[in-house]
């Protein structure tokens, strides 16, 4: 594949946008940014094989509440992802900011498409889930 085929497609663009679009209704004036990560920032993005990871910042920590609001709101971005799937994290500004020795976690997992979510994970996107299963019965 040429370098040329390896460009932010304009399908990765509009998805980026729509998830850009959702979060400040979660997050609020306390959302920093939202960036692309990963094979599309590095310009390897293979449209078919890739998937799309997006990293978001916000200045401040989240509630319980606002943390289930984001994760509703990523999934339901995420039914529109154009890739093979959408990897997203949220990081506070100081996180963020810090040497890596500081990253906030020991353990990192990624789940591609037939892996299970870790339970806590399942817990947290499960109310999200339900709604839009309930929404597309409607």
């Amino acid at each position: 594949m040429s370098d040329d085929e390896r460009v932010l497609t304009p399908e990765v663009a509009v998805f980026g946008d729509r998830v850009k679009e959702v979060l400040p209704r979660t997050v609020g004036t306390d959302l920093v940014g939202v960036y692309f990560v990963g094979s599309v920032a590095l310009g390897g993005y293979v449209p078919g094989e890739s998937d799309i990871d997006i990293a978001a910042v916000s200045s401040a920590a989240l509630t319980d509440p606002q943390r289930r609001s984001v994760a509703s709101a990523v999934v339901e971005a995420s039914a529109e992802c154009p890739a093979r799937g959408l990897e997203f994290t949220l990081y506070r500004r100081d996180i963020a900011g810090s040497l890596p020795a500081g990253a906030g976690f020991e353990v990192w997992h990624r789940a591609h498409e037939k892996a299970t979510p870790p339970p806590a994970v399942d817990a947290l996107l499960a109310p999200a889930a339900a709604r839009l299963h309930e929404a597309a019965e409607t």
